[in-house]
């Protein structure tokens, strides 16, 4: 922060966004935030060997629900989409829009230091930045990435906690006739975790056709000191704060999955 501050920001004027650009975007998330849930998990049981474990889901399990609700779904969204948002785009959108977004999802994405968050931390901080980008107010992001942290660190948990031990440890066991008695046992909380996945699914494929349909109304405008091709990737990215920055991350990345 205190070498961002030495850099100027650019006075943008303030717009509003309305409900339904909002929930569009916020569905656009969901997609994108499991298929990078899904690609960090793979990569790290291949780079691991199948011996690395979310660490994040072991702190969030073992947490109790207004310390999960103080950290990670309020002070998170509100410090992170401060930082990765407001005082990097402000200072880098003069340079290009669409640089200052990328560097602000991959600065968001290594900021988590664990491969698990790494992929989709950059899908959303991409559609997080371009909130914040068209509107400039910060108030649109934060309240996305709370709703986003709110699904994964409260209300996902609770659903699955609502099958019950037996039932979860019948269905990594892979018996049909185990999971089949855990499920009859388990009664309202099967049917609430129905819902739930099939609700999650219908909103994951909305967010496919959104991202596909709507592609074309992604509205980038040119910057007064637009970084030209030949210059935007070894300027903005192979400097050497950028590159200082992600060694960093990417050795506590690789000393986390190795330990």
């Amino acid at each position: 922060l205190v070498v961002l501050t030495a850099g100027p920001r650019l006075p943008t004027r303030r717009f509003s966004m309305g409900a339904g650009e909002f929930v569009r975007l916020l569905v656009v998330c969901v997609p994108l935030m499991y298929a990078g849930s899904i690609i960090g998990s793979v990569l790290a049981a291949l780079l691991s060997g199948g011996t690395a474990s979310n660490g994040l889901d072991d702190l969030l399990l073992g947490s109790d629900t207004p310390t999960v609700m103080l950290f990670v779904v309020i002070l998170a969204p509100i410090f992170e989409e401060w930082m990765f948002r407001k005082q990097i785009i402000d200072r880098l959108r003069a340079y290009g829009e669409r640089t200052a977004i990328l560097i602000s999802a991959l600065a968001f994405a290594l900021f988590h230091l664990n491969i698990y968050q790494f992929f989709y931390a950059f899908g959303l901080g991409l559609v997080f930045g371009y909130a914040y980008m068209r509107t400039s107010r910060l108030r649109y992001s934060v309240a996305m990435h709370m709703i986003i942290n709110l699904n994964g660190s409260v209300i996902a948990p609770w659903v699955l906690s609502l099958l019950g031990k037996d039932t979860l440890d019948a269905i990594d066991s892979g018996s049909i006739q185990a999971v089949e008695s855990a499920v009859a046992s388990a009664g309202v909380g099967v049917a609430i975790y129905l819902v739930y996945a099939f609700a999650l699914m219908a909103v994951i494929i909305l967010g496919v056709v959104i991202l596909v349909r709507d592609r074309r109304r992604i509205e980038f405008y040119v910057a007064p000191y637009e970084l030209g091709r030949g210059v935007r990737a070894r300027t903005a990215f192979l400097n050497p704060g950028m590159v200082v920055y992600a060694v960093l991350c990417l050795s506590v990345m690789v000393i986390t999955m190795i330990m």
